[in-house]
């Protein structure tokens, strides 16, 4: 029986803890009483020739202490056989609760908020008693059990997020995202394998939503693959290529692996082939960075996605200015831009080493026009984003270019970063929030935003309540009380 395990009998049992302090007390009292009366009773058996002297001290000591522990390995034996194997099955039980049932709610919970009303749960947990976990640490798993309620917290409250007052929404959907990677990994190992999720920050709202979607398409269409790890990179080369070595090492059964963004994707695939795991780990991620499309040339990178960032560039500042001179209203909340999966038998329709990202006649359908009235007087546009990877190169280009257009319209187009360093990966709900208020404090005729954090949703709804018109861009959280309102807009539009 494993030390650990018999410390944890004494705890539960005052019985064990008793027989324990006896045995000590005996073994204190044997040597006091040995120190005490050793030199009288060595005399009297010296004078005595018909009486056989009796063992000495240390011999007593080790029959007291043998005895002693006899004692605790029988009791310890009664208690394995009687009680330890239901206190094992109870530990397995909360950990099948904690691995599979817990996280299963948080998932329903966010399809839920997806829209999704015809979700259902099924509990997997039993108390039948299986093959033995080896979770000894109760402590653990009941702090398994805590994280896993705050999901579901955090879950529902998604369900109940107030609505952004947004004009309207252009850009992918990141849930969507996550599920066509899911369905794109699942493909590439053929229904079975472990995976693990590289995430650029827990804390931001689009990668969580492709996380969600990535589990909820294996879930629902490979029920064979299991995600057996998530971790955080914060959008750092080293970072990823270190976690996704360690994770190579630690998981030899490992097949996939899921990057939520396009940052680093490449360094996942150099990890890979430096661990000659080539060919049998599949990297999947997103975006067409030129970094990522070497890799995909190469087939070191099985697929990524592309969300047409140019469109998220242009597209939201010439609406804003459309909108304003009265030739424009959303027809949709949310523009959604296609997503294309781009592997390495297709890549060269939307990339060139020479010239980059190809825009494909369907990206550039995608475009919206800029309508031919002049504004009467002068306006100013505000894009708050951010322009610390790759990513944001072509969206910001998009953006220069349409401040270019909108110049001889008596308008001003202002790019505006969340933090002064640019090349901060990690931006703050505090750094966010704070840089778009003062924005608004600033009074700019409209702002097209993304949003990295959702409580940046009340301040833009402050501002949509001032009159100024707000488009947002890239990623936005989205809950059920939103969706069931826009459906209520959309119904109302209809019906007039």
């Amino acid at each position: 029986m494993p030390f650990s395990k018999l410390l944890l009998i004494f705890r539960e049992n005052k019985a064990y803890y008793w027989t324990l302090t006896a045995v000590f007390v005996l073994l204190l009292t044997g040597v006091i009483l040995g120190f005490i009366f050793q030199h009288h009773i060595s005399s009297f058996y010296q004078n005595s020739e018909s009486v056989p002297p009796p063992p000495n001290m240390t011999f007593r000591l080790i029959l007291i202490f043998t005895g002693g522990i006899a004692t605790l390995i029988i009791m310890g034996w009664l208690h394995s056989k009687l009680k330890w194997q239901t206190s094992e099955e109870m530990t397995n039980r909360l950990y099948e609760i904690t691995e599979t049932d817990a996280k299963t709610l948080s998932n329903v919970m966010s399809e839920l908020a997806q829209g999704d009303l015809s979700t259902s749960m099924t509990v997997h947990s039993t108390l039948s008693t299986g093959k033995a976990i080896d979770r000894n640490d109760l402590a653990m798993i009941v702090q398994s059990i805590i994280q896993a309620l705050q999901n579901c917290a955090r879950e529902l409250s998604n369900l109940t997020d107030i609505p952004c007052k947004r004009l309207c929404y252009v850009g992918a959907d990141s849930f969507l995202e996550g599920r066509k990677c899911g369905e794109l990994m699942g493909t590439l190992l053929k229904g079975e394998g472990q995976v693990i999720i590289s995430l650029g920050s827990f804390k931001a709202t689009h990668f969580e939503l492709r996380r969600k979607g990535f589990e909820n398409a294996l879930r629902t269409g490979f029920p064979r693959i299991k995600v057996v790890h998530i971790m955080e990179d914060h959008e750092n080369p080293k970072i990823l290529y270190d976690l996704t070595t360690q994770a190579i090492d630690t998981y030899p059964n490992l097949r996939g692996i899921y990057i939520t963004h396009g940052a680093t994707p490449y360094k996942a695939a150099q990890a890979v082939q430096d661990k000659n795991k080539s060919g049998l780990i599949k990297v999947v991620g997103h975006d067409l960075t030129d970094d990522t499309m070497e890799y995909v040339s190469k087939g070191l990178i099985s697929g990524t996605l592309d969300q047409n960032p140019y469109a998220q560039g242009s597209n939201p500042v010439i609406l804003l200015y459309n909108y304003l001179v009265g030739d424009w209203e959303p027809f949709t909340p949310r523009l959604l831009t296609h997503l294309n999966v781009v592997t390495p038998e297709n890549y060269q329709n939307y990339w060139h080493p020479d010239h980059g990202t190809i825009q494909s006649q369907e990206s550039l359908n995608q475009l919206f026009k800029l309508s031919n009235k002049v504004s009467e007087k002068p306006l100013r546009i505000a894009v708050f984003c951010v322009s610390n990877s790759s990513f944001w190169l072509p969206v910001k280009a998009a953006v220069m270019n349409a401040r270019e257009q909108l110049a001889s319209r008596n308008t001003t187009v202002d790019w505006i970063s969340p933090v002064e360093d640019e090349t901060i990966m990690e931006i703050s709900k505090d750094d966010f929030c704070g840089a778009l208020q003062s924005i608004i404090d600033q009074e700019y005729d409209a702002i097209a935003t993304i949003v990295m954090h959702k409580e940046a949703v009340p301040i833009i709804n402050e501002a949509v309540n001032m009159g100024i018109p707000v488009i947002t861009f890239n990623s936005e959280p989205i809950s059920l009380q939103a969706l069931i309102q826009s459906i209520t807009d959309q119904a109302d539009k209809l019906i007039h």
